[in-house]
């Protein structure tokens, strides 16, 4: 998906409108997206001031296997446009994939949702993250 983004010059545009559409990413990051990032010692400090926790002065400080779905899978409609059909086409069965793969994880741990981590806490009734559903 990544691949696809940077063809359709996705960089760039992001640059160019400065992540506009991360100002809606408060509480994207999932459990899945969590432990990934603990995994790869790769979790960079949140500020939770911003409207996205994650949006560095360079864009987000997430790397990119590391981050949540609704940021990887979203892309505005300037880069969409620049997709060819297939492109597109690649781009949305790709998305399918994962969303199959997040809800499959979902069946396992109390602690995952899709709707991220923060809202999912507040659900829990005191379980705990990783407890098997």
């Amino acid at each position: 998906m990544q691949q696809l983004f940077t063809q359709a010059d996705g960089l760039n545009q992001c640059c160019q409108c400065q992540g506009g559409c991360c100002d809606h990413g408060h509480n994207h990051m999932t459990l899945v997206n969590l432990l990934s990032s603990l995994l790869a010692h790769k979790l960079p400090k949140a500020d939770f001031n911003k409207s996205c926790p994650f949006m560095g002065s360079h864009g987000c400080t997430l790397t990119v296997e590391t981050r949540p779905f609704n940021c990887v899978t979203f892309i505005c409609d300037k880069i969409e446009n620049r997709m060819s059909a297939s492109q597109r086409e690649e781009f949305y069965d790709l998305e399918h994939q994962l969303r199959a793969q997040y809800l499959a994880f979902d069946q396992r741990f109390i602690g995952s949702s899709m709707r991220g981590l923060l809202i999912r806490s507040t659900r829990m009734a005191g379980n705990k993250f990783l407890a098997h559903v």
